[in-house]
């Protein structure tokens, strides 16, 4: 296992799902004794994004509960530079997915689609919620993507 990997994550305005998605990876990955060794960049953006925002703050909120900065995060928008460099795309919700789909069809065979639902604008007891949702996911799916990706 010795692959250089990109994952991107994606969302619509890349303040919530996609940073939390990506900094939860990057902590994982660290945790994880095999993965740990992997050179992995995480990565996220959006397809509605406006470049610089910082996180939402209940999105900063959750993760400091869960001993991670977002920061340091600044939103970007999703771009082929971006999508080409990606050995895996995750886009939280069908929407997003449809969009790269449309957008980029290059990135059809390294896209995959979950379904989050936006916690934008919610009480932090949703973006809580959407955590848990994301962590699980991350574990069930994306991990083991990880894994045949960096088996090559």
């Amino acid at each position: 296992m010795a692959k250089r990997l990109t994952i991107c994550f994606v969302c619509y305005g890349n303040l919530c799902r996609s940073p939390m998605a990506a900094a939860m990876l990057k902590d994982m990955l660290q945790r994880d004794a095999e993965l740990g060794r992997l050179e992995v960049d995480v990565c996220s953006a959006g397809t509605g994004a406006v470049p610089g925002y910082p996180a939402s703050p209940n999105a900063r909120r959750v993760m400091q509960e869960m001993g991670i900065s977002l920061d340091d995060h600044t939103a970007r928008p999703v771009s082929g530079e971006v999508l080409k460099k990606a050995d895996l795309i995750v886009a939280l919700d069908g929407h997003v997915g449809e969009e790269l789909r449309r957008g980029y069809p290059e990135t059809g065979g390294k896209t995959c689609v979950i379904e989050i639902a936006d916690p934008y604008a919610y009480p932090v007891e949703v973006y809580r919620e959407c955590a848990a949702e994301i962590s699980e996911i991350l574990l069930s799916r994306v991990l083991p993507l990880v894994r045949r990706l960096a088996r090559g």
